[in-house]
């Protein structure tokens, strides 16, 4: 057994055990040594995937563990409460459709319904991407509380990154407008930002908590999708988004 079929045996072993487990019992259980047994848990401990009882010193599942387990039924839900409306938007509009899940600070996306036209607009799904880039991220960084913004603006002042695909630069003070306004209006356009030539139109989803979780969104190549299009669109991804938000929970 390598070391990183060990680590993925204690791992498995811990999470199915009903109670905390010691270095011993998972040695013998898993017929390991002692030693290798030990150096392996202190390295899950380390990284937070364990945790580490000071009296009896036996080992549960770790905060880092039971996050990721947390963010991953979160995603899953979010996608399933999401595909039938994904659906039916691409339906409607005949143009492709996203789903956005939000990652801390970044986004990533996690479904696609593509167009049926011959030229189409795809993502490339599991992918990050910053919060104030393309109407998905803005869509869900406007509805975030003030603390988080200016977490995210900090992050794009620190990462060096100001310019858009199209070569536009990123004004600092003309994003904080655009999201006020995309919080007055309930949607966000961009165009160009991501993608060349690729305009898109997007509304943040809500979760039981009423924190913002993710975003749909509608796009397509321009001149095919244009701007102004997006803009027609902008109240039906809202309703879209809203009817999602409910299925997950969420109620104002």
């Amino acid at each position: 057994m390598n070391a990183t079929e060990r680590v993925v045996a204690i791992v498995s072993y811990i999470a199915s055990s009903e109670s905390p487990s010691g270095v011993t019992e998972v040695s013998k259980k898993l017929g390991l040594s002692k030693s290798s047994a030990y150096r392996a848990l202190s390295s899950l401990k380390n990284a937070k995937w364990v945790t580490q009882d000071s009296d009896t010193k036996k080992y549960s599942l770790g905060p880092t563990l039971l996050e990721l387990g947390l963010s991953m039924t979160s995603r899953i839900d979010l996608r399933s409460a999401s595909l039938p409306f994904l659906n039916e938007l691409r339906n409607k509009t005949h143009e492709a459709t996203t789903l956005s899940a939000r990652v801390g600070m970044e986004r990533i996306y996690i479904d696609q319904i593509e167009s049926e036209h011959e030229v189409r607009w795809r993502v490339e799904l599991g992918k990050r991407f910053p919060l104030w880039l393309g109407a998905p991220g803005k869509a869900m960084l406007a509805y975030m509380d003030e603390k988080e913004i200016e977490t995210v603006i900090e992050n794009l002042r620190d990462s060096g990154t100001h310019i858009y695909v199209s070569g536009q630069v990123v004004d600092i003070d003309k994003l904080r407008k655009e999201l006020t306004e995309i919080k007055r209006q309930g949607y966000a356009i961009s165009s160009s930002e991501r993608l060349v030539a690729v305009a898109a139109v997007a509304a943040p989803i809500f979760g039981r908590d009423r924190q913002v979780v993710g975003a749909i969104s509608l796009g397509g190549p321009m001149p095919r999708f244009s701007v102004e299009q997006a803009m027609h669109y902008g109240p039906l991804v809202s309703e879209v988004a809203r009817k999602i938000s409910q299925r997950l929970g969420y109620s104002q």
